[in-house]
């Protein structure tokens, strides 16, 4: 489609777009050369990003439908809260059915750092080799382990939430779905889907107007959708494909955040308009101009910061003092764009890396360069006071 009847990619993001690949796996040759390609991108030590002085991690096979599934669990080092305030959080990855490990699409350390959380991600079978509900059923049995091991694992039961994005997505809404209807006790906390794939169909005006860029365009979501749910669909039903659910009534409060340039856009906003329709707390996120999984790919952006998972790079941080200034540098907590502290503030936007210095003037006030080109307009100076549990959210400063 022309340019020019769709809304721009968001500038921050269009660098790396041009450098992404299609989703292209229409043959059994591409399909192993794509899984090949990028298995050595999603690993355990890629997906903890040097932190594992603070968050441990565990690995151990766990039972699902097809025998013993590897799972890799993410806690924190030194507990922040007691085990009955601490969530268990299920993480499913995405890769179209058809591809990826656990650790694809795993940007959510900032959830074990700000909220103590205890989170699994585990394997799945993968299509076409196994079509739905393969990998339902497995990530469901992901769930059931997770909810019978809560006091081992660390979490309170009752603050279990599922999340996955794009097909972790569509297998976090199935799971949603099937644990309301097989009885899961207690039921989920929260179930988050980041450009969820709910809908098995074709046809809608995102998928027109986005169809032809990367990571899927069009014809690469024909093809993903006959691997999972078969040529004919034998393979869809409102579990696999949860935009079929007559009912999405008792389904947890939910959080959809998908961009404006995603082909899952209008599938993902009707899911969301079903669910309000159906009496379900539902909170949803539509980033202007976001691609698909664009917070796996750039991270650092502004946008990305702002989205579900919070991407890595949004709290990156140094302390030092400002120059100029006769200073006493004091500590400063940020992530994800969430600045704690007391005293005057002046934020400063200086080139396009958060990053924030720290320090306490003569005369008691603090000042604090933000490092942001999304977040400000470069140059542009704000000023004002914040005391103890006041929270400061990029880009709302």
């Amino acid at each position: 489609m022309s340019p020019s009847t769709r809304p721009p990619l968001n500038p921050e993001l269009i660098a790396v777009h041009n450098t992404i690949p299609f989703l292209d796996i229409d043959t059994p040759e591409k399909l192993s050369a794509y899984r090949t390609a990028i298995a050595p991108m999603f690993t355990l030590e890629n997906a903890l990003q040097g932190k594992s002085s603070t968050i441990s991690t565990s690995e151990f096979p766990i039972p699902t439908p097809a025998g013993p599934m590897t799972a890799t669990v993410f806690r924190p080092r030194t507990p922040t809260r007691p085990v009955s305030e601490t969530p268990g959080i299920l993480h499913i990855h995405g890769g179209g059915l058809a591809t990826g490990n656990r650790f694809l699409g795993f940007t959510m350390l900032n959830w074990v750092e700000e909220l103590g959380a205890v989170i699994l991600t585990a394997e799945y079978r993968l299509a076409p080799e196994h079509p739905a509900p393969a990998a339902l059923e497995d990530s469901y049995a992901a769930l059931r382990y997770m909810a019978a091991h809560a006091a081992e694992l660390g979490f309170n039961p009752e603050k279990l939430v599922v999340a996955g994005g794009s097909a972790g997505g569509n297998l976090a809404a199935g799971v949603a779905l099937l644990a309301r209807d097989r009885g899961l006790s207690p039921g989920l906390a929260g179930q988050v889907l980041m450009y969820p794939w709910v809908d098995d169909g074709m046809a809608s005006r995102s998928i027109e107007q986005y169809g032809d860029i990367a990571p899927v365009a069009k014809e690469n979501l024909a093809t993903v959708n006959d691997y999972a749910f078969g040529k004919d669909r034998e393979f869809a039903d409102m579990y696999t494909a949860p935009m079929r659910a007559e009912s999405l009534g008792g389904l947890p409060p939910t959080l959809i955040d998908v961009g404006e340039a995603d082909v899952f856009r209008d599938q993902d906003v009707e899911y969301a308009r079903r669910l309000w329709g159906d009496g379900v707390a539902t909170e949803l996120h539509v980033w202007p101009g976001a691609y698909h999984g664009f917070d796996v790919f750039v991270p650092e952006a502004g946008i990305s910061c702002g989205g579900a998972e919070g991407g890595g790079g949004c709290g990156d941080v140094e302390v030092g003092c400002v120059a100029g200034e006769d200073v006493e540098v004091v500590p400063v907590v940020v992530s994800k764009g969430t600045l704690h502290g007391v005293g005057r503030v002046s934020y400063i936007v200086e080139g396009s890396k958060p990053t924030v210095w720290l320090g306490q003037c003569l005369a008691g006030d603090y000042t604090v360069i933000v490092s942001d080109s999304s977040a400000l307009t470069e140059g542009k100076a704000l000023e004002g006071c914040f005391s103890v549990g006041e929270t400061y959210r990029w880009p709302n400063l």
